[in-house]
Parts: C-alpha cells; structure tokens; sequence
C-alpha cells in the first residue's frame, strides 16, 4: 500500500498519475478530521484540469486522517499507540533535537507502512510526519517530493539516524518536481495542470551534505517503477552528485522567482518587465553560489573530474539563463508562495528556500537575509489587517 501525506497541489497529482499505473492502493493520509470531511462531501474525488489537452480527470481515493491509520494497525501496533499519542496534540515538539531513540518504542519484526510520499509543504513536513514515525521501520520506503531544502537532512539527523540500523527506513528518496498545478479555492479538490507537457520528476536518494547516500542498495523498490510508469515524465539518478546538482539548481531558481513574485505579487513572467529586477537576482545568485561552494561542494571531498562538473553546472551564467528560462516557461503561472500567500496561509516556505542559505550565516548571505524578513513582514501585515477587518 502506498501512503500520501500532503493532498495539497502536487499531492494530488502525483495521486492522481500513480492511480493509472500502480497495482498498489494509493491512500490519502489527512491531518485532520475537518479536512477528511471536506474531502468525503466531495464524494471522495480529486479532479484535475489538464490546460494542455483540455482534458479533465476525475479520481476517488480511500483517504484516512492519522488517527483511523492507527486504528487500521492497532492489532500490530497496540504496544504503540500511547507513544503515538503523546505526540499528537495540538502543539507538537517543534523542535526535532526533542526526539531521542528511546522516544519511540519498536516493536521488531514488524512491517509497517511500505510506501510513503511525502508532499507537504517543507515548513509543514516534521510536525506531518511525527506522529507516523512509529509505523516506519527497514520495510518502509519515504519519497519526499517538495520545494525547498534541509528538511529531510533535519529528519534524518534528529530521528532516524539515532535508530539502529534495522529501525531505519530501507529507503529514503528524494525528488525534484517542476509541474505547475494550482487550485484557486484552497476548500475544494479541483485542481488545473498547466506545464503543457513539459513538467518534470526527477528522483535520487538521500544524501548527506558530503555526498555520500544513506544506503548502498542498488535495487531500486517498486515504487520508483511506479512513478517511473506514470506521465509525469520521471527519471531517476543513480549518481548522488548528479542528483544533488539539479536538487540545489532546483532551489536557487525557487530562492529568486517564488519570495519576488510574492513581494511584487505578479505572475513569474512579470518579473520580467521590472526594469530594476535583474541586479537583484544576480546579488541573490552571487551569494547563493558562494554559499554551496563553502557548505557542500568543498573541493577537498571531490575528485578533480568531479569538482570540474560542479564548476560547469554551479556558474553563475549557466543559472541565470536557467532561472530566465523557468520564468519565461512559466510565464502565466503563480509561485507556489505566492499562491499560499493568496489563500492567506501562514507560510513559511521561506525559511526553506532564501532561509535554507541564511541559517549557517547570514554576514555572508544580506540579500536573502532581506527577502526571508520582507516576505515574514508582509505575511504579518496581511494577518495583522485581517485581524483588524475582522474587528
């Protein structure tokens, strides 16, 4: 069975591409009652738009919030649904250095949940995730598909590598995922495709900031075949450091296009037609880059072959046609900040993208440091007139 937490945008189309073509049940994991309801009024259906075929789809899932998933492995869980419990109050640790080993206890032996994508929102994804971290273990293969960047390095540093080995997932994957799908009522399940064809999935495993994976194994399960199947033109890369280039290619276009459209609130193209723009993003471009040279690609852990490849794709020139390039492609579209930002959504997707590069230092780093605290203003002021509407 394959699990997806987060049945938000690209949730719901990757649900909805994987229900053509795999043998497993795909099952949607809720946070809530409420939502589930919302879902079940709505017969239980995802509808997707597809702008380049004019073609609409309209699939049904069996869906779950966190609680009948733990009544569903009650018989083989019993001994962990008080721990469950413990974690799943309103306020959850929000902090991930909290969890230790012996947090959760492991009933070995067990298999839990097979197959789990991952598609929150990355500001959303340890609270999601934390209280199904008991129905994890070395049969359960992860799948994190989502915008931004160090939220499964947190994971995995502050859960599952303080497991034994045979705790531990048998696989953590990530993925890259450029399709633009929106909704424009955040209450229904309707949702429009719009990449025309030309989105993309790209896949690796896990690594760690030096570039070494997780696990050796070259066997490939069967849920990557799946996504493989499926028309959202997948391709895998066995190579950890080809993975990685186009993982941190991915963020630096995400860091310049999504906190600048929301400020200005236009469409990617518009950015276009600002005559003072570019300066900027070369600024943010500029650190950006100095920044990945000095945190992950430190030439002392890389062959000289290697390091000639991270020069040719971490360039300064090579990115800004890349980034002009996405807007130009994406030109109708609305970024995914900014479309959270509409539907007046306490987004912190910032601290992942412009906030991911600002962490470690920010002397170094002044222009992401202004976009993280203009982006954090702005959603302040948008509540704080709200709150004040509502009056």
């Amino acid at each position: 069975m394959t699990f997806i937490l987060g049945c938000g945008n690209i949730g719901s189309l990757i649900a909805t591409s994987l229900k053509k073509v795999s043998r497993s049940e795909i099952t949607l994991i809720f946070q809530n009652q409420k939502r589930l309801e919302q879902f079940v009024k709505n017969e239980s259906t995802i509808t997707m738009k597809y702008s380049n075929i004019n073609q609409i789809e309209s699939t049904q899932f069996p869906a779950m919030t966190y609680s009948s998933l733990r009544k569903s492995y009650n018989q083989r869980l019993r001994s962990l649904n008080k721990t469950i419990d413990q974690f799943i109050g309103n306020q959850p640790p929000q902090h991930p250095e909290q969890i230790s080993e012996s947090s959760f206890p492991v009933d070995e032996g067990k298999r839990f949940i097979d197959n789990l994508i991952i598609t929150t929102k990355a500001q959303d994804t340890y609270n999601s995730l934390l209280p199904l971290f008991p129905l994890i273990n070395d049969q359960t293969n992860l799948v994190f598909i989502q915008n931004g960047a160090g939220v499964v390095e947190q994971i995995y540093k502050s859960y599952f590598a303080k497991l034994p080995p045979n705790q531990r997932p048998a696989n953590i994957f990530q993925g890259i995922i450029n399709h633009g799908v929106y909704r424009l009522d955040n209450k229904n399940f309707e949702f429009t495709h719009t990449s025309r064809g030309k989105g993309e999935l790209k896949l690796g495993k896990y690594t760690d900031p030096n570039g070494s994976e997780i696990d050796k194994s070259t066997e490939l399960p069967e849920i990557i075949s799946d996504l493989a199947k499926t028309d959202l033109h997948v391709s895998y890369s066995p190579n950890p450091l080809d993975f990685q280039l186009v993982y941190f290619e991915k963020l630096i276009v995400n860091a310049i296009v999504n906190p600048l459209t929301t400020l200005f609130e236009c469409r990617n193209g518009e950015l276009l037609e600002m005559s003072r723009i570019r300066p900027l993003m070369t600024k943010l471009l500029k650190e950006d880059i100095k920044f990945l040279y000095l945190n992950y690609f430190n030439e002392k852990n890389y062959s000289a072959s290697d390091l000639q490849i991270i020069q040719n794709t971490i360039d300064e020139e090579r990115l800004m046609n890349i980034i002009l390039k996405v807007i130009k492609l994406t030109a109708n579209n609305y970024s995914s900040m900014l479309q959270d930002y509409k539907l007046n959504k306490k987004s912190f997707e910032i601290n992942y993208l412009n906030g991911f590069f600002v962490r470690s230092d920010t002397s170094n780093t002044p222009y992401n440091k202004m976009l993280v605290d203009m982006i954090q203003n702005k959603q302040d002021m948008r509540d704080y007139k709200q709150s004040n509407i509502s009056l």
